[in-house]
């Protein structure tokens, strides 16, 4: 007769309690070493945060009231009016308008994805951002106040998004297997096209007012 083995494995404890979890992709802030060792960050991401305005200084005068909310990009009208805000709800994100003086907010984008990294027109009447709606990270344009139609800017198979917009360009960091990460420009007539390619990462472009 043939021998049966058992293995008996050991109960599942908790090792590590309130490890902080990125609620946008899932990871959590953890490593293990070879020989065991655990690391672990704890705590929550972020918690709602308030708007406030600063002197330049860096005094406090001002917060905005009723504004309190989860922020991960906001981009300001020249005339400090408004400003069109990122705001995270659980894994997903949307855009709204905030009045400055009165608080109030107004839903930009609702669609059931993510939208983020909203950067505003130099007339502030239109704002450009980056959604996953259609499975990567493409650059579309709405008018600030949510009213009308959206429009695709540059779709393609890499994630990208916006950083800056002036009168001529608007800018934008483009992901690419191979350099990494790529800053690229929209010209005013729609056509995208490789501003610097190296084999670094270059992000984040700014653009000078002229």
């Amino acid at each position: 007769k043939g021998s049966v083995f058992r293995f008996s494995l050991p109960a599942t404890v908790p090792i590590g309690e309130d490890v902080r979890t990125f609620p946008l992709n899932g990871r959590s802030a953890f490593s293990l070493s070879a020989n065991g060792v655990l690391v672990y960050r704890s705590g929550t991401v972020r918690g709602g945060k308030a708007l406030a305005w600063h002197n330049r200084k860096g005094k406090q005068i001002a917060i905005v009231p009723d504004s309190t909310a989860i922020y991960s990009g906001m981009s300001l009208d020249a005339g400090d009016r408004f400003l069109i805000a990122q705001i995270d709800e659980g894994s997903e994100s949307d855009l709204w308008m905030i009045d400055l003086e009165r608080g109030t907010r107004s839903r930009i984008t609702s669609e059931a994805k993510s939208e983020g990294s909203p950067v505003l027109s130099p007339d502030g009447g239109l704002v450009v951002f980056a959604s996953d709606r259609h499975g990567v990270d493409d650059l579309f344009r709405t008018r600030a106040d949510g009213a009308g139609d959206e429009r695709v800017l540059v779709k393609s198979s890499v994630r990208k998004y916006p950083s800056d917009w002036s009168a001529h360009w608007i800018a934008f960091t483009a992901f690419d297997s191979t350099r990494k990460q790529d800053l690229w420009v929209l010209d005013p007539d729609g056509e995208a096209r490789p501003y610097l390619q190296t084999e670094f990462s270059e992000r984040d472009g700014q653009l000078s007012p002229d």
